[in-house]
Formats: C-alpha cells, structure tokens, sequence
C-alpha cells in the first residue's frame, strides 16, 4: 500500500498484480487514486498500488570497459558520463512538478558522483543542460565543498561539467 500524501504527480505506479501500470494524476473525491495508463485514466484504491522500480537509462560510452556495479547502488553506471537531462533519466516524470524533478536530478547526481569516487575514476562528466541554470549552479555548489573534488570546469558551452577526482 502507498501512502498519498509523499505521491508527487507523474509517480509511476503499479498494480498489486503487476498488470497494470500508469502515472499518478490525483486522486478524486473519494480518495481514490486516478492512474494514467495506456488505457485512459483508471481509479484504483490506494492499497492496490504500490510504487514501481525507477529505472535509469544507461548510455555505455566506454567500450573498452566492463559495467562495474557497487555493493550498496541499485544503480549500475556504465561510463564515466551521467546526463541529468529528465527525458533521459526519468520519462516518467516529465509531466512532474518541477521540485520533484530537481530533486530527483540531484539524487542521482550524488548517486553517480559516490559510485565514481567508489569506483576510483579520474574523471567524470555531468551533463546538466542550460536551462535556467539553477541545476548547473547547485551541481557546482555541491563541487566546491566535496573533500573528493581535485578541479572541476565548465564544457559544451556551459551545458556540462567535467570533474577530476581526487
């Protein structure tokens, strides 16, 4: 069962059955949860539904390498790059509230950045867009405090940020 109150809109939800999946969009009246799905907007009791597994889409870019997967990450990156983009790390939240989405887009950037310092990599990349640029600034205010950073700087027009670990 899933407690509506910590559901944001565009949370991917699953049927207790596992055959029905969809985004959350409200709930009505009754306080039954309106879940849109491939086939239109469904109401489902809130103890039928439970959240789905966030998944992330990883783009290999160095061949060369084997995946490596850390003991406590659900999370395995495959390349030393990580694009925040929401499009490519969670579709499912395109539609979400903009706090959820930064949020998110934060989470995982921590995520990447302890799997990189755990995987002893030299570098890494993050690519954050342009944007209003509120992403960018608290991915380099983060940077300027971390015991783990040698030197990082702006590449792609400002569009991402290449950080050397110590």
């Amino acid at each position: 069962m899933i407690n509506i109150d910590e559901l944001w809109i565009g949370d991917e939800l699953i049927h207790q059955n596992g055959k029905k999946r969809g985004y959350f969009e409200g709930t009505d009246s009754n306080g039954l949860i309106l879940l849109r799905t491939n086939e239109g907007l469904k109401k489902f009791n809130p103890t039928e539904l439970e959240m789905a597994p966030e998944y992330v889409l990883d783009i290999d870019l160095n061949l060369e390498s084997e995946p490596q997967n850390t003991k406590e990450s659900i999370t395995s990156f495959r390349s030393n790059t990580l694009d925040l983009h929401i499009h490519t790390l969670a579709p499912q939240l395109l539609q979400g509230p903009k706090e959820r989405i930064f949020s998110y887009q934060l989470d995982k950037f921590n995520e990447f950045l302890e799997w990189a310092i755990d995987q002893k990599l030299y570098s890494i990349q993050i690519i954050h867009g342009k944007g209003e640029g509120i992403l960018r600034d608290e991915i380099r205010n983060i940077l300027k405090f971390h015991p783990s950073i040698r030197l990082w700087q702006s590449i792609q027009q400002d569009g991402a940020t290449e950080i050397w670990l110590k």
